[in-house]
């Protein structure tokens, strides 16, 4: 009988010279797990709750090197992954024994197996040990190159992976697995294709044009190190403290749905980290740390916690950390918590965090929070709703965006502008906005800071006419008790190109200071825009003001075409903002201000 209050979680055996070593793995409920080693524990403690936990099942044991005619048993373990399978049934426990030598040829579990690998942890510490529960697969004969194949209700725990000619663990419609603690490597050695990112329609600065989506832009990726795909399942999959390293060609982790599949994932605590795009990927390729991608009808909600992507790319690479895709109706729903990204390897498309909907009537939900971002190359976040009566909804709370190395140039059609037309990946550190008729996109920014790149943040909608001619439905925009500073251009730049039926944007308590350009601009080039409602204080949003604004190259506030409000504030001194702190653009620009605040609130994020 298990402890009472506790719950069996595994329980690994393993030879130590001539000693048996057990590791007791148990797990208070509500509390995190409590690993010892005992030395010299009975081999029958450690069966004893394996046989509790589930009855009909057995215990197989495999070690590379073990004499040939093993039963599987602990005692006799049998020598390669081929015989373990054929001898296991459903539901059994396969423990892979620590050896110098490594299983190669890959297995294929079964419904409800537990393949777990015995000894120390084994994610990001197989440079310290001797000894490893270590597999590959170096073949492209046997299960397409996987290493692991998986079945509903399958779990992989502390495998190190040294070699797979295609993916490390690969399911497909596999619900109820559990991928947890494994260390991976120099998977597909083949450069296999895998992910491929959905032909997407390309914005432009200028008014009512944009590229349209053609096959020729769905950037190619390779196969993930470990990737779960959907046609038709319904269910949940849990990939957690695997840690992802140096390989060549492939993706860290992959989510892909498709028709109808519905997935509930948890991503947590896992590093991705030096892993480089590969060559013969075609015209257009791209390395994913961590990728979710929904097509069809087909629905992904993910919960990632605590995950680190470090190193990724290679020469240029377009490199992305966090990755979420849509076409057709796909939709996805993702909280991340607590990210870590840095040093993206690559080119001007390398990106921290990438949200985009290719094309369609779909949707992607992201809300990051507690994260860092810093030193990649691109836009460090991207949120492209890109698709036609799509909608994009992106909060960052306390998210810290840092350093940037592209300083393209801005629009054309912009105030502060360049010869480059396509106004993304351009080093900023957040890009979001509309493409397409009937599309909506919100964007909410609390507590967080963006400093060092090219503008801070852009916002933008322009209707391509060939992607649902018409007005998009919605560009809201809410920003509160940040910091926009030190970037090379504008501060925060936002400017519709074609109409918008509903275009809101709000400052409260925001310190925009510093930057080489604009500190705020609002732009309607084409004065097509009139019903906005741009509120920095004591407007129709109901912002309090209490933003500071100062310090920036050019303005600190300009409206081109559009009425804005900004009372209640803080201009870097006592009173009304100066003359040139403030530049409205006739016949229809307007600002209205009031005689500033006598204090400097708290306002931004440090």
């Amino acid at each position: 009988m298990t402890p009472a209050g506790s719950s069996y979680s595994g329980c690994r055996c393993y030879w130590e010279g001539s000693i048996i070593v057990n590791s007791l793995r148990l797990e208070r409920r509500g509390q995190a797990p409590v690993c010892r080693t005992i030395a010299a524990l009975t081999v029958a403690l450690c069966v004893a709750f394996a046989t509790a936990a589930n009855a009909s099942a057995q215990d197989l044991y495999v070690q590379s090197g073990a004499a040939s005619g093993g039963t599987g048993s602990q005692f006799s373990p049998l020598n390669s992954l081929a015989a373990v399978e054929q001898t296991s049934a459903t539901g059994d426990r396969i423990h892979v024994v620590p050896s110098a030598g490594v299983l190669d040829g890959g297995i294929r579990l079964k419904r409800g197996q537990k393949l777990i690998g015995l000894g120390p942890d084994v994610a990001g510490e197989t440079g310290n040990l001797s000894a490893l529960p270590a597999i590959s697969n170096t073949s492209a004969t046997r299960l397409a190159g996987d290493a692991v194949r998986l079945a509903d209700d399958a779990t992989v725990e502390n495998i190190a992976i040294r070699s797979a000619h295609r993916g490390a663990i690969y399911g497909l419609d596999t619900v109820g697995v559990r991928i947890i603690g494994n260390d991976v490597t120099n998977q597909n050695t083949s450069c296999t294709k895998g992910f491929l990112v959905q032909p997407f329609n390309i914005p432009t600065g200028i008014p009512f044009i944009s590229i349209p989506a053609t096959p020729i832009i769905a950037p190619q990726n390779a196969w993930a190190a470990i990737m779960v795909d959907g046609k038709t399942s319904n269910g949940s999959v849990a990939i957690e403290r695997n840690y992802v390293h140096d390989s060549k060609c492939g993706d860290g982790i992959d989510i892909r749905t498709t028709s109808s599949a519905q997935l509930n994932v948890n991503i947590e605590q896992n590093t991705v980290t030096r892993i480089a795009q590969g060559p013969n990927l075609g015209l257009i390729g791209s390395v994913l740390a961590i990728g979710l991608q929904a097509l069809d009808n087909s629905v992904i909600r993910a919960t990632q916690d605590r995950n680190t992507q470090t190193y990724i790319g290679s020469a240029d690479a377009d490199c992305e950390g966090q990755f979420q895709n849509t076409a057709g109706a796909g939709q996805i729903f993702t909280t991340i918590d607590r990210n870590t990204f840095a040093h993206g390897i690559g080119g001007f498309s390398c990106n921290g965090l990438e949200a985009v909907i290719s094309t369609g009537s779909g949707r992607i939900d992201v809300e990051l929070t507690n994260s860092t971002f810093e030193d990649n190359v691109g836009d460090m976040l991207q949120a492209a709703n890109l698709g036609a009566g799509s909608t994009m909804n992106f909060v960052a709370d306390n998210v810290v965006v840092d350093g940037t190395t592209e300083r393209g140039g801005n629009p054309p059609g912009s105030s502060d502008g360049g010869l480059n037309p396509i106004p993304f990946n351009i080093g900023d550190c957040l890009l979001a906005g509309n493409n397409g008729g009937g599309s909506r996109t919100r964007v909410t920014i609390r507590n967080s800071r963006f400093s060092r790149c090219n503008n801070g943040i852009s916002l933008f909608s322009n209707v391509g006419i060939f992607n649902k001619f018409g007005p998009t439905k919605r560009l809201n925009a809410t920003f509160q008790n940040s910091t926009i500073a030190d970037n090379a251009k504008y501060g925060l730049h936002t400017a519709a190109f074609s109409p918008v039926d509903q275009y809101d944007v709000r400052f409260d308590s925001t310190e925009v200071t510093r930057n080489g350009g604009a500190g705020v601009s609002f732009e309607a080039p084409l004065a097509n825009q009139y019903n906005g409602r741009f509120d920095l204080g004591g407007g129709s949003l109901g912002s309090p003001g209490r933003n500071c604004l100062y310090g920036n190259g050019r303005a600190d506030l300009e409206a081109t075409n559009l009425k804005l409000s900004a009372r209640s504030n803080w201009w870097g001194r006592v009173g009304a903002p100066k003359r040139s702190q403030l530049r409205a653009s006739w016949p229809f620009g307007r600002i209205a201000t009031d005689s500033g605040l006598a204090t400097k609130p708290g306002c931004g994020k440090l």
